[in-house]
Order: C-alpha cells, then structure tokens, then sequence
C-alpha cells in the first residue's frame, strides 16, 4: 500500500487558524452543510451522462517532491523564474485522490471524503490543497466522470482523476506558460505513480543535509501545527522522504526523469545549479536569465521576516542547535542514510555518490 504525506506524520493544516474556536466552529458547521449539498449534486450528475475528463494533448510536467523543510519552495520559485513554467500552491493530489481510492475503492463515500476535506479547506482558506487548482464544479465533474467508471481499477481512476485536476488549472493558465510546475514536498511518496502515470513528467527531488531539516522543523512548528516536535519524529520523517527517494531513482522509468538537487549545492552556486537544472527540464534559459533568477531568489538577503515559511536559510545550523544527545540520536537513526546521499559528520560532501 502506498504511503500518504500523513503517514509521514505530517497533517494536511499547514498554519494555526486565526479564529477562536467558536468562529472556527460555525465554519466548519457552514462547510459540513456545504459538502452535504454537494455531495448529493454529484450522485445525481453520475446518474446522468457524466460530462467526461477535460480533453488535453500531453504536455511537459514538473513535480518537485522532498522532505518538508529542505527547500522545495525555493526551487518552485526558481524554476517558475522561468516565463516557460506555470505553477500554484500545493495540491496534494495523491494525498487527496489517490489514497482514499487506493483504500477505499472508486466509491461514492470514496469521493465524499475527497469532496469533504475540499470544503474545508476552500472554507479555511488553507494555504494548499485541490481548490487552489479546481473549483468545486470542476471537482464534481471529475468525481461525476470517476464514478461511471466502474470496470476500471481504482488506482487508474486516480490516476485520471488526478490528471484532469492539473488539465483544469493548465487550460486556464496554458497562455502563460507551457510547463506546469506542481510542488507537494510529500509527493516523493508517490514518485513510481507519477513515473507511470505522466511519461511526459520529470520530477525533481530536492535533498538537505537531516540536521538543518529537523532545525528547521522545530522552528517552524513555534507558528504551524504540521511539523513534528520531537526530534525522533523530525529524524524518522527526513528519512522515510530521503529512502522514498532513494526508491524513486530505482525506478525503472527514472533515468532521465529524475534529478536530484542538494540544498547546499543551490545555496553555494545558484547559477550553476539552475543551469542543470532547466537544461534537464529541457526548459531553453540564458545566461542572463539564469542571472536573474538567482539574483531575485537569492535566499540569503531575503528578508526571513518577509514570509512566515522562511528562517535564516544557511547550511549548517544545526551545528549551533543540536544536543551532544541530537546529535547521538541522528547519527543512531539516520547516520547511514546520511552518508549514503552525501552527508558526513560535517555537513554536505561536495563529490558525493547517487544520482544527480
């Protein structure tokens, strides 16, 4: 069975909600009611003729999956620097779709929940999710078309389903750009269905050295509510991402497909890096655009004031947070996974093995 982002021990919340508890209440009151309407409207629609997937011709993808915390957001705004690729928030598509499917068939309570954890989060305004990419009509067509598909397997279904979300957003945006970029750091967990499903997709995984991620974590866990607190938590959710990407590039379809970047290789040569990186995307740049991009995104003189997702940004921190104790327990839990993508006591190893 396939690992969800929340198997991960990550929640689906990415902030605390500004609201006291009673306002809060009498929205998620106001959504129930919403996805109790909704749901009706869309077991009628698939006793109809089911008004079928949005029609597309294949076009270039991107997903940018890693652990949380290593700088899958930076890359996103890197490669979007590029007028050539078009992007939103997190989808968290194979979270959302897939797995309820996968677990519980292409059912109509299936798409209940799927349609229900929608609700809330368009009524909470929530900084990621499937309504950033499809309105909820858009939604109860593809629930609609899924649920007329009774001969197919579940996971197809998915599959189609979740193609028909990223054809939606592309279509309204294909004027912009013609590369759709989707960065769900927890889609590392899904990378063979991604391979299998998207032969145009490549997807780039981006790895930071353990410590600096748990650091980063426990800061971040002071404002946000989905970051684990202890550091066994921290240690064990780095390393199911990190081994999950190491599974990826097993993958008999990555060659080609998969590119992995350090967070330290971007921090000390951006222009390098991203010269790599949108030659393997096959997005055309120049030397003066990749000037600019690095220059806009330059993570060290950004303000980490100035968005609530950003702290100092620096490789090796961790050196001035961790115990003698943390740095037991990494070493304990995670050291040979450390060393095996290029990390050793001191930090990143410049010429470090695996893939690239």
């Amino acid at each position: 069975m396939s690992r969800s982002p929340a198997q991960l021990g990550r929640k689906d919340w990415y902030g605390p909600d500004p609201e006291e508890p009673s306002a809060l209440q009498r929205r998620l009151t106001a959504a129930a009611s919403a996805t109790r309407l909704a749901r009706r409207r869309f077991v009628d629609r698939a006793r109809r003729n089911p008004p079928g997937f949005p029609a597309t011709t294949p076009y270039p993808k991107v997903f940018v999956v890693g652990c949380g915390r290593s700088g899958t957001t930076w890359v996103q705004e890197c490669l979007t620097g590029s007028d050539a690729i078009v992007s939103t928030q997190e989808s968290h598509a194979y979270e959302y779709i897939y797995e309820p499917l996968h677990i519980s068939g292409n059912t109509h309570a299936a798409w209940s929940h799927i349609l229900n954890r929608y609700e809330m989060g368009r009524r909470l305004q929530r900084w990621t999710g499937l309504y950033w990419w499809i309105t909820r009509d858009q939604l109860l067509e593809i629930a609609s078309t899924a649920l007329s598909m009774r001969n197919r397997p579940p996971e197809a279904v998915a599959q189609d389903s979740i193609r028909a979300t990223f054809d939606y957003w592309y279509l309204a945006q294909a004027s912009k750009g013609r590369v759709l970029l989707e960065k769900t750091p927890g889609h590392v967990m899904y990378g063979a269905q991604i391979l299998d499903a998207f032969p145009e997709a490549r997807i780039v995984e981006v790895v930071r050295d353990g410590r600096d991620v748990c650091v980063s974590l426990e800061k971040i866990a002071q404002t946000m509510q989905w970051p684990p607190t202890r550091r066994e938590a921290q240690i064990e959710l780095w390393k199911r991402a990190i081994e999950s990407g190491e599974e990826l590039h097993r993958h008999p379809l990555a060659p080609g497909r998969v590119i992995r970047v350090y967070y330290e290789d971007m921090l000390a040569d951006p222009r390098r890096e991203l010269t790599r990186l949108f030659a393997a995307l096959d997005v055309s740049t120049t030397a003066s655009e990749i000037e600019r991009i690095s220059a806009t995104n330059n993570i060290a003189i950004q303000n980490p004031k100035a968005n609530g997702q950003r702290r100092k940004g620096v490789a090796g921190d961790w050196r001035n947070e961790f115990t003698a104790d943390d740095i037991a327990l990494f070493e304990t839990l995670a050291g040979d996974v450390a060393r095996r993508i290029g990390y050793d006591d001191v930090g990143r190893v410049r010429e470090a093995s695996g893939p690239r």
